[in-house]
């Protein structure tokens, strides 16, 4: 079995901490109790071991993990010698390849920059001391902050990580049991805050969003009991600036994690802000932040201080988008605007060009402007005209302002600014390719240069990842959904156990969740080398193509399928999955078909001169979910809008795009069916009135509650056609919908040809029930 999905989805990786299980090797014999709390050599002998005289005692379970002490004796540690340093053990700290001190070296240069929440004189001091002075012991609190620092410094991306997952995984783990010990036992320690701080940064840095939210929440209480008062600064005590530093960390990492939603559907904020103006640092009076400038660098400190700027108005917008849902309007659009292009134009006088990328301060701003915007576009009831201009115009002019930030990065390749890219810029650059894909759905229109800024994103995300796990999700994000992913989740489920391979472009970064997979092969090459199609495709037995609908993708179908002719493929399965090119009146209504129709044709040509090769290709209609959740059938839930073509009344054929993925993997589970032939398969067969109906009944709505608008499927045909014209490629969209709105032109293909529904397990569906999973699914 062959399988190709070129374009959209390529290559994966796999976070280590959220797809694979840690394997760890068990002590087959265990050293007995007296030698393994001594830390001597034990030669497991029984009754007893050389060393002792008496009969030794032998625990059943092992004494230890490498590199990570056991939850259970953890009592018994306790009551043994060393109590909780006991437990936090120096040999994951030892495994490290850097040292203790190089540790702090790297964190200074690295996650200090942006989150200066330890006093890095204090924890030196101490590891200075015990360098010269070997009686001295380093406590358990220390160490387990060491080792959160390290984490906190760790690639979390699976692809491209030079580390060991194998420590990490370990470290990871270790830090986790490290924190959970302290809250027990070491609750008022500045470590312990520290360290839940940074076991949530790297958790949000791989993309485990929901343990980071856990984390930073447990923290936060953490904070509560033991914060001394933000206000006022009388009686202040050198020891308190870093417990200061701590809150404000906990407060900016909280702002974080709810911009980091891909769902836009954010997290409750953990931490309220504070009551007093004087407290947050702002651009009038940055002298009064409870943090004072000469306890750190001065210019650290500024950078830190207007990253809680950021973060102040970040939680503003974030309370505002939820409460005009709410329709509780306690802050003003107005005034959020001002504040947010103030304080954006202060950050860029006072960053350099070059230094933009690595600014969180700028990152989280971008962030909030961008949701705040995007918000009044898409809640358009009750929003002025002026005000949605005004949204329109500041959204396009944020992408343009992050676009060039990002595209400068990308020209520059400097290595240490990569470094360190804070993950507030990989929230932002996401965000960015979301709005611009979310004002294509809302606009129906995918400009030339929104089509270029949504490649840069892409870029940025794909480099990003080698550092954060959090932009590998975000990829899978953006390009997830499409026929191919379909195609591959129902061959992975089906019960004839597929082997099946991925063939992809040399140069694809993209990824693939189930990469996996031990029923998955992914080989990586020239797709116009005859060498490599030639030994990639030899010994398969079908292949299955899953292309956009380009001229140069078409071309390269036929090159392909030329390959897998001569490769001895017995079966292929073209990139059709739509419409009924068959019908010389679809085609004239949609002229980019005929590239598809031809390419079908050319498949034809060599099955007739290649007798063991074959084709079946499959005619679906549109994708009923991934069309609705798009508003491409005229419909928008959330704005309440409806478009009307021609009445509504022409009936289409759709089917899901889980069911054409099944259909699929049935064709391939048979060898002697369907050899040299269209198959039609059709979950439902409805109208836009009967979408709209559905609609109704699952928001329990009635249609005088809709804004609806009645236009001519004519007039969408030609909007199409004038897209086109200006290289603005959404006009296919345009001319396919108009051609399914159309009446009496065949996009009813299941009135004149016979559904292979029965032969291929499909069931005609609920209209109902399947926009009802899909709403709530948006």
């Amino acid at each position: 079995m062959f399988y190709l999905n070129y374009g959209e989805m390529d290559v994966a990786a796999s976070h280590p901490n959220k797809n694979t299980e840690t394997k760890l090797k068990s002590v087959a014999s265990v050293a007995c109790s007296l030698c393994y709390r001594k830390k001597r050599k034990c030669d497991r002998k029984l009754p007893s071991c050389g060393r002792n005289g008496n009969i030794c005692i032998y625990d059943d379970s092992p004494h230890e993990r490498p590199g990570l002490m056991p939850i259970g004796g953890l009592l018994n540690g306790l009551a043994g010698a060393g109590g909780l340093d006991a437990l936090i053990t120096t040999q994951t700290l030892q495994n490290m390849a850097p040292s203790p001190l190089e540790i702090v070296k790297n964190y200074a240069r690295t996650v200090k920059r942006w989150l200066p929440i330890i006093k890095l004189s204090r924890l030196t001091d101490q590891l200075e001391a015990a360098h010269w002075d070997k009686s001295i012991t380093l406590q358990a609190n220390t160490i387990a902050l060491l080792m959160s620092m390290q984490l906190a410094m760790q690639p979390s991306a699976g692809e491209g990580n030079t580390g060991n997952p194998g420590v990490q995984n370990r470290l990871y783990e270790q830090c986790q049991l490290n924190f959970a010990l302290l809250q027990a036992f070491k609750q008022s320690a500045l470590e312990t805050r520290q360290c839940g701080i940074l076991l949530a940064v790297y958790q949000l840095g791989a993309g485990l969003i929901s343990d980071a939210y856990v984390t930073l929440s447990t923290t936060a209480g953490i904070v509560r009991v033991n914060q001394l008062a933000l206000y006022p600064l009388d009686g202040y005590k050198e020891n308190d600036n870093e417990a200061k530093r701590i809150w404000w960390g906990v407060f900016l990492l909280d702002r974080l994690i709810a911009q980091s939603n891909w769902n836009r559907d954010y997290y409750p904020l953990i931490m309220e802000p504070p009551a007093w103006s004087a407290v947050l640092p702002n651009e009038d009076s940055s002298n009064k932040i409870a943090i004072r400038i000469q306890d750190i660098d001065a210019h650290e400190c500024d950078y830190f201080c207007r990253e809680l700027q950021a973060a102040y108005i970040a939680g503003q917008v974030i309370e505002y988008n939820r409460d005009y849902n709410e329709e509780k309007h306690v802050l003003g659009w107005n005034e959020l605007t001002t504040r947010l292009t103030r304080l954006l134009n202060t950050l860029f006088a006072q960053a350099p060009g070059s230094w933009r990328t690595s600014c969180g301060a700028i990152a989280m701003v971008i962030i909030s402007t961008l949701d705040l915007h995007l918000s009044s576009l898409e809640t358009r009831e009750g929003r002025a005209s002026q005000q949605l201009q005004s949204s329109a115009e500041a959204s396009a002019s944020t992408v343009r302002m992050n676009t060039e930030i990002v595209a400068n990065s990308l020209a520059d390749n400097d290595q240490a600014i990569r470094e360190l890219l804070p993950i507030a810029g990989v929230i932002a650059n996401y965000r960015t390719a979301q709005v611009i894909c979310r004002r294509a759905e809302l606009s129906q229109s995918l400009t030339t240069e929104d089509r270029l800024a949504l490649i840069t994103m892409t870029k940025a995300l794909e480099r990003a990842k080698l550092r954060w796990g959090l932009a590998d999700t975000y990829l899978h994000h953006i390009s997830g959904g499409n026929v191919g992913q379909a195609i591959l989740d129902a061959l992975l489920a089906s019960p004839t156990k597929f082997n099946i391979t991925l063939l992809v472009r040399a140069e694809s970064t993209s990824t693939i969740p189930q990469a996996s997979n031990s029923a998955i092969k992914i080989l990586k090459g020239d797709l116009k080398s005859h060498a490599f199609l030639q030994s990639s495709l030899t010994g398969q037995d079908a292949l299955v193509l899953a292309l956009n609908s380009t001229p140069p993708s078409f071309e390269l179908q036929n090159t392909l399928s030329d390959a897998a002719a001569k490769a001895g493929v017995k079966r292929i399965i073209p990139s059709d999955f739509g419409s009924d090119v068959t019908n010389p009146a679809i085609v004239e209504a949609v002229p980019p078909y005929q590239a598809k129709l031809d390419a079908t044709k050319y498949l034809e040509t060599i099955a007739a001169e290649n007798p063991a090769t074959s084709w079946t290709a499959v005619i679906n209609g549109p994708f009923y979910d991934w069309c609705l959740k798009r508003n491409l059938y005229g419909f928008n839930p959330k704005t309440r809008t409806a478009v009307l073509y021609d009445d509504g009344v022409a009936r289409f054929d759709t089917t899901n795009l889980h069911t054409v993925g099944k259909a699929v993997a049935e064709i391939l589970s048979v060898s002697n069916k369907f050899q040299n032939e269209y198959v039609y398969i059709s979950e439902f067969t409805v109208s836009q009135n009967d979408i709209f109906d559905a609609l109704l009944r699952v928001t329990s709505t009635k249609r005088e509650d809709w804004t609806v608008e009645h236009r001519t499927a004519k007039s969408m045909k030609l909007q199409g056609l004038d897209k086109l014209k200006k290289q603005d490629f959404t006009g296919v969209y345009d001319l396919i919908f108009a051609a399914i709105h159309q009446r009496g032109l065949g996009s009813d293909f299941s009135a004149i040809r016979k559904l292979d529904n029965d032969l291929l397990g499909v069931v005609k569906g609920d209209i109902f029930e399947a926009t009802q999973k899909i709403v709530e699914s948006m």
